[in-house]
């Protein structure tokens, strides 16, 4: 199994495109726990409603992606 990975990696540029994908992802997974705190903190609502705003975005997010 890993003799595949291995020849994967081995190709030109997959490395970097992978990095690049890694890099690409991180502001849609760190959105989330921002926003939540943001409505916490700034918006001095509680918890509650902090996790239905994040709940709202991760089901708005994952019904618009294929779009």
């Amino acid at each position: 199994m890993l003799t595949t990975y291995r020849q994967l990696f081995a190709q030109p540029g997959i490395r970097v495109l992978m990095l690049v994908g890694l890099l690409a992802k991180m502001p849609g997974v760190g959105i989330t726990p921002v926003r939540m705190l943001h409505v916490v903190t700034n918006l001095d609502r509680g918890f509650g409603a902090g996790s239905l705003v994040a709940a709202g975005w991760t089901a708005g997010a994952g019904l618009g992606a294929p779009f």
